[in-house]
């Protein structure tokens, strides 16, 4: 893994696995940061927050 590697926090909802909220982060403890952020309020019964690499096509 590279430097650069930039990551990707992603809110989704469980019943379809839509992706409702993505939000580009530059490094990894800024994702986990977002990430953290959104759990605050977030209904968890309804949406999990995932944290992953961003996949360059």
């Amino acid at each position: 893994m590279s430097a650069a590697q930039k990551w990707v926090v992603k809110v989704v909802e469980r019943s379809t696995g839509r992706v409702e909220e993505s939000i580009k982060a530059s490094h990894e403890r800024v994702a986990d940061k977002i990430a953290a952020g959104l759990e605050i309020n977030l209904n968890h019964d309804k949406y999990d927050v995932v944290v992953e690499p961003l996949k360059v096509e």
